[in-house]
């Protein structure tokens, strides 16, 4: 099992087998096992070196990963903003009378708005499109 350590305090090879540096300020991790009898006892991966080995691998470092989430956080708020804008304007086109000087014959749907005014609605819509577009 892993454990993390301050320094390496045992085997030969006292320095990251990934990064080759003998010290790191934010600890070592080793499996405490042999991993070639006679030569080494214990292999030292320093937290950097952990960290090189998980980004070659397609993991985030914290710093990525937070300005990753605040990303998200700020486009779903605009998504949030621009579906409800779409919906407040096409519940005005739905509505829309007098555009007769303009050239438009409108008459005034009676009942309610089209389905497609609804938030939940467009929302569906939008997300369509962006699945049609990625699959493009």
């Amino acid at each position: 099992m892993l454990g993390r350590q301050d320094a390496p305090n045992s085997g030969t090879a006292r320095q990251c087998a990934i990064t080759g540096r003998a010290v790191d300020e934010n600890g070592w991790f080793t499996n405490h096992q042999i991993l070639c009898p006679g030569h080494d006892a214990v292999a030292w991966v320093s937290y950097s070196g952990a960290r090189v080995l998980a980004q070659s691998i397609g993991y985030f470092s914290p710093a990525e990963m937070s300005e990753a989430n605040q990303e998200n956080i700020a486009l779903r708020a605009a998504l949030d903003a621009a579906v409800a804008e779409i919906s407040d304007l096409r519940k005005q086109v739905a509505g829309v009378e007098g555009l007769v000087q303009a050239g438009f014959e409108v008459s005034k749907k009676t009942g309610r708005p089209p389905k497609n005014t609804e938030q939940p609605e467009i929302r569906k819509e939008l997300e369509k499109a962006s699945k049609e577009k990625v699959s493009a």
